[in-house]
């Protein structure tokens, strides 16, 4: 029974290491934030688990899921097909 909750705290502490790790290069690839701003959000990111992440994605529309309208289709990897 232990082990179980391990387990499941573990893969929770997987997810939210990738989810934080995806926001933090998002975050800091704004140029229009200043440094301070995008170091207070990315303490957020890191330092409350799973709601951090959760806040961060909602509020700056940014990470995992934020998609776009207009893709080409071209497979090609990080728009580069060649």
């Amino acid at each position: 029974m232990a082990s179980e909750y391990l387990f499941f705290i573990g893969l929770l502490a997987v997810f939210n290491y990738v989810f934080a790790f995806m926001l933090t290069i998002e975050i800091s690839g704004f140029e229009l934030m200043s440094v301070t701003k995008k170091i207070l959000w990315c303490l957020l990111v890191w330092l409350v688990p799973i709601i951090g992440p959760v806040i961060t994605h909602k509020y700056l529309k940014v990470g995992w899921a934020k998609g776009n309208s207009n893709h080409g289709g071209d497979g090609g990897f990080g728009g580069f097909s060649g």
